[in-house]
């Protein structure tokens, strides 16, 4: 038997690299992926990677800032907690990362069904493809035939959130408060917030008791990636009743932004997962959200509103997803369905409680199987099989990591890591696990 098969049943251990004290996505999915081994046991090494979008520090739950434990790779398998396009950033600045002979997998979240090309080097190289959602898991088959994918479902893990006070937001208590929240750089038109400002004001033309919070980060990136955020906001200006908050936020606060909301919701175009829906859900409150996508794993007509639509090409100036412009389709939610729930949920707060409550109990369902190591199976019963085995070429990863052949500063700072944090090993591991 080769030398590494018989290590991962062996000596059955992961070595994570990711944003793991981001609170952007990719931070909260890391961070899932250690609380997930911890909670089973798994050994585990981890290594905290400052995104070069900015933002580390923010959740420091499963270990310190900059925390580097994994780049000795001590684990026979080491996961990639990045886009496949970041992963390939990653290993190029680390090319040593590749020398060793390792299973390999990227976590992967992808919100259209074709794969931009970028992403098919990173996706191509590892052994594996942990992926978030069946909608996911749809467009690796079918753009990479032969990829072993591993279902990687998420869930919230428990813990204690205390609601932020509206008036830190100028938003009256007794206000029916909805909540929208996201990031430019994943793309405005995709997150369709000028369809919520125009449901919003249609389906509330002169009530004073509601009140709109829209959480956008990186605005001021917009009119650079599309525009659509710049727009909706624009046209919201003459509503007091729309709130936007531009500022960062601790993780704890985002969860406390959402507690205290009577509804969140997201006309979105397409979802890979839809991550906020289930903060959003996980604690209680009520969601509205396009039928499509990701978040269609989890949100169902018993726990949350969905908004009906029809699929239409993919159209929107993103620079990253100008490939997929007319090769592609997405969803452009119902405006009339739209305005339909947002003034029903704002009529009705039993409708609104009976909601919320389904939809906490089944995160709850949800995190317990996520949790209860559903992803640890199905890494080992992916590595039983020989087709992993079969089909592996580290000399793809290799590639990958030295496009030019030639040594990168990354080897020399990568030495420099490893040396460093085998003096520091012992006190890192001992505060990172409190």
């Amino acid at each position: 038997m080769p030398r590494l098969r018989e290590m991962c049943e062996t000596s059955f251990g992961i070595n994570v690299f990711g944003y793991l004290t981001s609170i952007q996505s990719q931070g909260v999915l890391a961070r899932t992926l250690v609380q997930v081994l911890r909670e089973q046991g798994v050994p585990v090494a981890i290594t905290d990677v400052a995104p070069d979008f900015g933002g580390t520090g923010q959740d420091q739950s499963v270990c310190l800032t900059g925390t580097d434990e994994a780049s000795s790779q001590p684990h026979p398998i080491s996961v990639f907690c990045f886009t496949p396009t970041d992963t390939e950033t990653f290993l190029e600045r680390n090319p040593r990362l590749a020398d060793r002979d390792r299973i390999t997998a990227v976590v992967v979240a992808l919100e259209h069904h074709v794969l931009r090309p970028e992403f098919l080097p990173a996706l191509e190289a590892v052994d594996l493809v942990l992926t978030l959602s069946d909608f996911i898991t749809d467009a690796v088959s079918a753009g990479v035939p032969g990829s072993t994918c591993v279902p990687f479902r998420q869930a919230i893990p428990s813990r204690d959130v205390e609601k932020v006070e509206r008036s830190r937001w100028g938003v009256q208590d007794r206000d029916v408060l909805f909540v929208n929240a996201f990031d430019t750089l994943s793309d405005s038109c995709r997150k369709n917030p000028l369809a919520l400002v125009r449901a919003f004001a249609e389906a509330f033309p002169d009530r004073d008791d509601v009140a709109l919070l829209m959480k956008i980060g990186h605005l001021g990136d917009d009119a650079d990636l599309g525009g659509q955020a710049v727009t909706a906001v624009a046209e919201a200006a003459a509503d007091p009743r729309v709130r936007v908050v531009q500022e960062s936020l601790e993780y704890s606060e985002v969860l406390g932004l959402f507690a205290s909301a009577d509804v969140v919701v997201s006309l979105h175009r397409s979802e890979g997962l839809g991550l906020t829906l289930m903060e959003a859900m996980s604690v209680g409150t009520a969601t509205v959200a396009t039928r499509f996508s990701g978040n269609l794993d989890f949100m169902t007509a018993e726990n949350s509103a969905l908004v009906e639509c029809e699929l239409v090409p993919v159209r929107t100036p993103y620079p990253a997803y100008q490939y997929l412009v007319d090769r592609d389709v997405w969803a452009e939610p119902s405006h009339e369905d739209a305005v339909r729930w947002l003034r029903r949920l704002a009529d009705e707060p039993d409708l609104r409680a009976r909601l919320g409550d389904a939809g906490r109990a089944d995160m709850e369902t949800l995190r317990e199987s996520v949790m209860g190591g559903d992803v640890v199976e199905g890494i080992k019963r992916a590595l039983r099989s020989d087709v992993v085995w079969t089909h592996r070429d580290q000399s793809a990863l290799k590639r990958l990591a030295r496009p030019h052949g030639r040594l990168r500063l990354g080897v020399l700072r990568h030495r420099a890591a490893v040396a460093v944090k085998g003096v520091l090993e012992p006190q890192s591991q001992r505060r990172s696990r409190g």
